[in-house]
Order: structure tokens, then sequence, then C-alpha cells
């Protein structure tokens, strides 16, 4: 079952997991767009996806102020 079907596991995992004073970092190199409201749901406090599949704009219309959204830096043309 998905995360948005099991609401007392969502509970308990954010429950036990902030209350330990702990964040929640999720990295993904997939496309995860149709998963990400459950991972909000089950309070994952930091989304690191892949930002070439998904698009940046899209995903900070979406989800913004209802999760941090890490990207990358450019490696092809900021780094030497």
């Amino acid at each position: 079952s998905t995360p948005s079907n099991s609401s007392a596991a969502s509970d308990v995992y954010k429950r036990q997991v902030h209350a330990g004073g702990a964040y929640v970092h999720f990295h993904s190199d997939g496309m995860i767009w149709a998963i990400i409201p459950d991972f909000i749901e089950i309070g994952v406090d930091v989304l690191h996806p892949q930002m070439t599949i998904m698009g940046i704009e899209r995903l900070g219309e979406t989800f913004g102020g209802k999760v941090c959204i890490q990207t990358d830096l450019d490696r092809q043309h900021i780094l030497p």
C-alpha cells in the first residue's frame, strides 16, 4: 500500500522521526512525480529529485511551500 493508504503508519513515522529531532531527506534519480504527494504526506522534509526530467519550475509551482526541494549545480557548465 502507498503511504496515503496507510495514514496510521504515516502518523507514527512522522512522530518518531520528527520527535527525535531528525529531518528526512529523500534523493531519487527517477521520475517520482506521482508519489511526491505521498512523500509530503508522510513528512519528508527535503526532496532531491532529478530536475532534468521533472523541471524546477513545475516542481516549484506544484509543491512550493509544502516541501523543501534541493537542486543540483549544472556541473556541465558551471564547473571547469
